[in-house]
């Protein structure tokens, strides 16, 4: 009897999260449309757009954008704040790099880049390497903006759709 008491009740919560979160879903879907007709004719809310679908996160919960350019994590860096209206201090920014000599200054590149104190960053991942020499000078590690909130990966989904919609008969 408790047991199946107990399955009842776990069943009843099952349907009554999914139903919440299916609410939460179409808000973002609506305010996504509204924010997309909003900035629609501003091309950098296009290009960032793109970049996402094209370099951001597709299997964690939340926002996520890696790459090793600077420039365009410097673009994506400024584009959260301004169409997703991110504070700074709500970006969660990490290096990843090789665990080899010529790095030791890539922390206090990628955060003179973007503006950033360096202590910011979060801690700094060493990805293991068979080489012992660096072979590009140029090369400054992969840089992640993280956003923790599903909401922003919903909104960003949601414009992805709607981008695709809008251009994809054009195209």
């Amino acid at each position: 009897m408790i047991k199946k008491n107990q399955d009842a009740g776990r069943l009843k919560t099952m349907f009554a999260n999914r139903s919440r979160r299916l609410a939460r879903e179409k808000i973002a879907e609506s305010d996504a449309e509204v924010l997309f007709k909003k900035y629609m004719i501003d091309p950098a809310f296009i290009i960032g757009i793109a970049l996402y679908w094209a370099e951001g996160g597709k299997k964690s919960g939340c926002f996520q954008f890696v790459n090793s350019d600077q420039d365009m994590i410097l673009f994506m860096y400024k584009w959260i704040q301004k169409f997703l209206n991110i504070q700074t201090n709500e970006i969660k920014c990490r290096l990843y790099i090789h665990a080899i000599p010529g790095y030791k200054d890539s922390e206090k590149n990628w955060s003179k880049k973007l503006g950033i104190e360096p202590q910011i960053l979060q801690k700094t991942i060493y990805k293991k390497t068979r080489y012992v020499v660096k072979k590009n000078p140029e090369y400054q590690g992969c840089f992640r903006l993280n956003i923790g909130r599903i909401y922003t990966l919903r909104l960003m989904k949601a414009w992805q759709k709607l981008l695709i919609t809008y251009y994809g008969a054009s195209v």
